[in-house]
């Protein structure tokens, strides 16, 4: 799984005890294991780290936020005409 850290992080792998590391403000690449450290979930919670490239949830973009339907894209594209009194 390909992620983005903003803080450096070491995660462990509960069964083997194997280590896998990021550091700071660099893409890395982490086994799949480690979404099983309950730091990685934290960190991802906190926004210290983003995962790229893992979309399991049907309807959600990477970072887990809803995708707009087209109609709702288009209303959001368009200025408003409204004059505030």
């Amino acid at each position: 799984m390909r992620v983005f850290s903003k803080k450096n992080f070491t995660f462990t792998n509960p069964e083997s005890k194997e280590k896998a590391s990021v550091k700071a403000l660099v893409f890395s690449n982490l086994p799949d294991w480690v979404q099983h450290d309950p730091l990685f979930g934290w960190a991802k919670q906190e926004g210290s780290l983003e995962v790229f490239g893992e979309d399991r949830h049907a309807g959600k973009n990477i970072r887990g936020k809803q995708k707009l339907k087209p109609a709702e894209s288009e209303e959001l594209a368009e200025p408003s005409t409204e004059v505030a009194e």
